[in-house]
């Protein structure tokens, strides 16, 4: 199977070569550049027609998400917490301690 993958490596490789560095496929030049003014239609483009800035907009794109993450898990880890410290609490106090004594540790 090795052998079978090498040649197809191989003959990938090969292809390559010879497509870069030979005429197979001629290069045609036009006269057209993407960038030109006079090619481009009216449109002003949203940055201009826009009431809000590119740079609030980009902010808030990125921003939002990850405080979204960060307060989830932040929730998430209070929750488990104060869930274990709660029971825990309640299960010393069962066992008869004091809310002063030595807490025993609870398994989670």
């Amino acid at each position: 199977m090795f052998y079978f993958q090498l040649v197809i490596m191989a003959g990938t490789v090969l292809l390559a070569y010879y497509f870069e560095y030979t005429d197979t496929f001629p290069v045609h030049v036009q006269g057209f550049f993407c960038y030109d003014k006079s090619f481009s239609k009216p449109y002003p483009g949203p940055d201009d027609t826009s009431k809000i800035p590119p740079v609030l907009i980009y902010s808030l794109v990125t921003a939002i998400p990850s405080l979204t993450v960060r307060s989830v898990h932040i929730y998430i880890y209070l929750y488990i917490f104060f869930k274990v410290s709660f029971r825990c609490v309640w299960e010393n106090k069962a066992r008869g301690q004091k809310d002063g004594a030595r807490v025993r540790s609870c398994p989670s």
